[in-house]
C-alpha cells in the first residue's frame, strides 16, 4: 500500500511549529459570499477548497482544466460537506467567453487563482505556454475581477523573486498584474506532498527500491505544508479585506526564517518510507533555471519587520499602469507571432531582475515555434 506523504510529522522535518493563522473571527467575512478557486483540482486548490467548504460560502466555484481532478474534488466535497453548494467547472482560467459566463452567472465576490503551469524544468523549453497560461490567463482572469468587483489573490512562489527561470518570471509577471489591478499575491515555497513534487518523486523512488536522484546535495529551498499554503491563502485575503490596495504594495511572502537542502528532505522521506533499507542516491545536476538557493525576496524588495498569520507584507517598486500595460501588449504579439528571441527580451524588460538561463537564450537564438526539442 503506498504510503500518504501528506501525513508524515512533516514539522519534525521542517524544525519549527506549524505557521500561524487566521481565525475564524478574521474570515467571517467569507461566509455567505460566492466564492470561485481556479486550478481547483490542483493540490492547493484542492486543499483550500475543502477548507473553504467549512467557512459556509454561499457557493464555492471549482474551476478546472483537468476533467479527473475535477471530479475527484467534487466528490470528495460532497461526501465530506454534504450541504455545500458546489459549482463544478471544467474549463480553462484563461477562456475569456467562460470567464464571463462565470462572473456574470454566478457573481463571485472572491477568486482564488491557483491555476498554473509550475514545473521549472519543463517550463525551460515551453517559454510561450507558461506565458500565455501564467501572465495571459492571470491578465485576462484580473481584468473580469476588476469589471465584476470580485477579489483576486494569487498563489505566487518564491522562484518570482530575482527569477532565473520562465516559470519564475511569468509569475512575477502574474504578481504584477494582480497587484495592478488591485488584488493581493503571496508567495510560497516549495509546497510538500503537491502533485508532481520532488517529495513523490523521491517517495516513488524509495517504494521500488530505486536510487534517489538528488540535482544537488547542497541545494536548499524554503518548504511549506499543503496545510500552510491554503491558510496562507486565507491569511492574504484578510490583508486585502482590510486594507485598501491604493498603493498596489499587497504582495506577501511566507515567513519563513529557515530553508531546508533536498539532501535532508530525501534523508527524512528515506528514514519514514524505506527505514531499514541503505540508502542509494545518484548526484544529477541542477536543472537550467534552477537556483542552488531560492529566495523569498528580491534586494529590491523590503520586507516588513513584522508578520500577520504567517505572513511578511513586501514593498517593492511597480512600473505604472500604462507602462505594464504597453510591454504586456508587446509581449502578446510577440507570443502570437512565436517569435522566441523577442518573447524573452520583452520578459527581461517586463521583469529587470530575471536572469535567462542559457536553455532559455538557447531557444530564444533559435527563434523557433516555441518549444525546443531536447
Amino acid at each position: 500500500m503506498p504510503i500518504d506523504v501528506r501525513a508524515l510529522p512533516w514539522h519534525s522535518f521542517l524544525e519549527r511549529p506549524p505557521l500561524p493563522h487566521a481565525t475564524p473571527s478574521d474570515l467571517a467575512f467569507l461566509s455567505g459570499s460566492s466564492i470561485l478557486i481556479t486550478g481547483a483540482g490542483g493540490s492547493i486548490g484542492s486543499a483550500l477548497a475543502t477548507l473553504i467548504a467549512t467557512l459556509d460560502p454561499a457557493s464555492l466555484i471549482l474551476l478546472n482544466h483537468s476533467e479527473l481532478n475535477l471530479q475527484k474534488l467534487t466528490q470528495s466535497l460532497r461526501d465530506s460537506h454534504s450541504s455545500a453548494s458546489l459549482i463544478p467547472i471544467l474549463g480553462n482560467a484563461g477562456d475569456a467567453s467562460l470567464l464571463e459566463h462565470i462572473f456574470s452567472t454566478h457573481i463571485p465576490r472572491w477568486t482564488f487563482h491557483a491555476a498554473a503551469h509550475k514545473h521549472l524544468a519543463l517550463l525551460e523549453t515551453q517559454p510561450l505556454a507558461a506565458i500565455q497560461n501564467n501572465a495571459f490567463a492571470t491578465w485576462t482572469l484580473a481584468q473580469q475581477c476588476r469589471e465584476h468587483d470580485c477579489n483576486l489573490v494569487l498563489v505566487s512562489t518564491d522562484k518570482a523573486a530575482a527569477p532565473s527561470s520562465i516559470l519564475g518570471a511569468t509569475k512575477r509577471i502574474a504578481e504584477l498584474i494582480t497587484l495592478h489591478h488591485g488584488g493581493a499575491a503571496v508567495r510560497f515555497g516549495n509546497v510538500l506532498g503537491s502533485s508532481g513534487s520532488a517529495v513523490e518523486h523521491f517517495a516513488h523512488q524509495l517504494s521500488i527500491g530505486a536510487p534517489i536522484t538528488i540535482t544537488d546535495p547542497a541545494a536548499r529551498r524554503y518548504f511549506i505544508t499543503l496545510e500552510e499554503a491554503a491558510h496562507l491563502l486565507l491569511a492574504t485575503a484578510v490583508e486585502l479585506h482590510q486594507n485598501t490596495p491604493a498603493d498596489k504594495t499587497l504582495l506577501f511572502a511566507a515567513d519563513l526564517n529557515t530553508s531546508q537542502s533536498i539532501q535532508s528532505l530525501a534523508q527524512f522521506l528515506a528514514s519514514h518510507i524505506a527505514p531499514d533499507a541503505p540508502i542509494n542516491q545518484q548526484q544529477t545536476h541542477l536543472h537550467p533555471g534552477e537556483k542552488q538557493s531560492e529566495l523569498l525576496w528580491s534586494t529590491s524588495e523590503i520586507p516588513a519587520s513584522t508578520t500577520r498569520n504567517g505572513l511578511r507584507q513586501l514593498q517593492a517598486p511597480l512600473p505604472s499602469t500604462s507602462q505594464l500595460s504597453a510591454q504586456l501588449t508587446q509581449l502578446q504579439q510577440a507570443v502570437t507571432a512565436r517569435d522566441a528571441s523577442e518573447t524573452i527580451r520583452i520578459l527581461q524588460q517586463l521583469v529587470p531582475t530575471y536572469t535567462p538561463s542559457e536553455l532559455a537564450l538557447q531557444h530564444a537564438q533559435t527563434n523557433s515555434s516555441g518549444a525546443l526539442t531536447q
